[in-house]
């Protein structure tokens, strides 16, 4: 009898969570064709992150020497470990794609998702524990 239930409620925590997830498609579809410059709220901080995606493009991919010419000349000051652009970059390769706007607001929704579901499986995890230390100590004779 509570196999069921479990599996009911399991049935229904999948609904919710692709429902979820098709809203948030819906809700990030209109701003994947927005090009960098028309972002009115952070527009400098993505065309910083376009910048050192071109600038693979042109030089091939370096952690540690990319050029960012917003402050002159050496022109490689480094404001955060680029992982986010190799990851647009990598993506960009594998596809032989040229628009890096679209392609880092693909990656920026996979990673969402990513970061989601790793979330869920985390509470689902501490769920669990809390669970088995209820458990265990209100099953416990010397503590009763």
């Amino acid at each position: 009898m509570l196999e069921g239930k479990k599996e009911g409620k399991t049935v229904v925590a999948r609904i919710i969570f692709y429902l979820i997830m098709i809203g948030t498609i819906i809700l990030h579809y209109w701003s994947v064709n927005v090009p960098l410059i028309q972002d009115k709220y952070h527009s400098f901080r993505t065309t910083e992150t376009a910048i050192v995606i071109q600038d693979y493009f042109r030089n091939g991919l370096s952690f540690f020497n990319y050029s960012m010419p917003l402050f002159g000349k050496p022109w490689n000051v480094m404001f955060e470990f680029p992982t986010y652009q190799a990851l647009v970059y990598g993506v960009m390769r594998l596809f032989d794609a040229t628009n890096i706007d679209f392609c880092a607001r693909i990656v920026s929704i996979i990673v969402f998702y990513a970061c989601t579901f790793l979330l869920i499986r985390f509470i689902s995890y501490i769920t669990n524990q809390l669970k088995m230390f209820r458990l265990v100590t209100y099953n416990r004779p010397d503590l009763t």
